[in-house]
């Protein structure tokens, strides 16, 4: 999955906040959404920075909260537990950015690495 196709996905998936993320797509989502913010920032005049930079939070705010919920759910965590970002701020989205998936399928669902061709093969055994 590349930068993009990550990013998209996340934000085709707004308000989904069952099943599991990857490291990798959550921290693709978090480079494009940060990464435009400062480009914006870069680029624009500071009249129309700040409303550009409103619209873009309160665009990415759903996404965001489900992309970390899912995030959590990957190493078997409580979607709860995203209460204390609002303590640990950006410690707690790089900790959970660097957290490894729990192994296989856990209770939130299968695992976002897991083969297709691998349970349809396991299905014939």
């Amino acid at each position: 999955m590349n930068i993009f196709t990550a990013y998209l996905d996340a934000m085709r998936r707004y308000v989904d906040f069952d099943g599991r993320t990857s490291r990798s797509q959550y921290w693709f989502f978090v480079l494009v959404f940060y990464g435009g913010g400062i480009l914006l920032l870069m680029l624009l005049p500071n009249d129309f920075f700040q409303p550009t930079l409103v619209i873009l939070f309160l665009v990415h705010a759903l996404p965001s909260l489900a992309i970390t919920v899912r995030r959590l759910h990957d190493f078997d965590a409580s979607g709860w537990w995203m209460l204390l970002h609002g303590v640990l701020g950006i410690l707690f989205s790089i900790g959970i950015g660097c957290l490894p998936s729990s192994e296989g399928d856990n209770s939130y669902g299968p695992s976002p690495h897991s083969n297709p061709l691998d349970k349809l093969t396991n299905t014939f055994e």
